[in-house]
């Protein structure tokens, strides 16, 4: 029904455009109109926003994209590069809940990968909720701890070489993951040892080959957590190359594989996982849960 009905919010924002154009001229200089959208052309089409058309006729000045609840994972290019080819800037989002648990790392991931994505600026969501009592509060420390993140954030120079962590997505409220891109976990590979090799896109808007290069480089390190794996499994991997056959390395179904820098690429990496071989104790299917990338340089 969303898409059917597309042309309904296409005239509404026609009429603000126009009522927006008469202000204009009334007060003797622009007045601008920016739209929040999901973060892909397909859940945009989704819900029935025609942001192309929106772009393609000139009615909208700024693009905010997503709710930033799948703010590692969302292939935000997309939407810039469309703002772009009209000449509209775009912000992706961030949504600082999604940050909290791994702190100003995965809040500089984030931010890493926008700023690689061609981002204008980022946009940030429910931050003011951070010094909140309550259950949507975060306290003052983490409160201190933003204000002195935000500044990093802003500038991709001063983020460039800042320690960072690059998670997956996993799914989020029910509400929200309708208007966002699909999550690549969690992913099951079954319940006997074979090899079929499935994939899971990490991206990492660091470029690693230049920090090896000027020695900033330090070190980065898989991490991943699955369900249903049991002590003897064995995990096949390869991510830009094989990084061989990595034994089950706690009771909690994780592994903590260091990479070598050759493993990590600027933007999409795609990390190949299989089953080598099953414990003795098996009897469910192996699901993996977490999936992110830590990666640390020298100050």
């Amino acid at each position: 029904e969303e898409e059917k009905h597309m042309h309904l919010m296409t005239d509404f924002v026609r009429k603000s455009r126009a009522s927006l154009d008469k202000i204009s001229q009334q007060r003797g200089k622009p007045v601008l109109l920016g739209v929040r959208v999901p973060d892909t052309l397909e859940t945009c089409n989704r819900i029935g926003l025609d942001i192309e058309t929106w772009l393609a006729e000139g009615l909208v000045d700024r693009v905010l994209s997503g709710g930033g609840y799948v703010c590692y994972s969302t292939p935000a290019e997309e939407l810039v590069q469309l703002g772009h080819r009209f000449g509209v800037p775009v912000y992706p989002c961030i949504n600082c809940p999604a940050n909290h648990t791994l702190g100003n790392r995965s809040l500089r991931g984030a931010a890493a990968n926008l700023w690689w994505a061609g981002a204008d600026g980022i946009y940030l969501w429910n931050f003011h909720y951070i010094n909140m009592p309550g259950h949507l509060g975060y306290g003052r420390p983490a409160h201190e701890r933003y204000l002195t993140d935000l500044p990093e954030i802003a500038d991709p120079q001063k983020l460039k070489y800042l320690d960072k962590s690059f998670p997956v997505n996993r799914p989020t409220m029910a509400q929200y993951q309708r208007a966002s891109a699909p999550v690549p976990l969690p992913l099951s590979l079954g319940t006997t040892a074979n090899q079929t090799m499935k994939e899971i896109a990490v991206r990492v808007g660091d470029d690693v080959p230049a920090a090896v290069r000027v020695g900033k480089f330090r070190d980065a390190t898989l991490r991943l957590k699955s369900s249903g794996s049991v002590p003897g499994d064995v995990f096949v991997m390869d991510m830009n190359g094989p990084l061989g056959k990595v034994p089950l390395a706690g009771e909690d179904g994780g592994i903590d594989l260091v990479l070598p820098p050759t493993a990590l690429q600027q933007g999409i990496n795609h990390l190949r996982l299989g089953v080598s071989r099953r414990g003795p104790s098996a009897d469910q299917p192996i699901t993996v849960t977490q999936v992110r990338v830590d990666v640390r340089y020298h100050s």
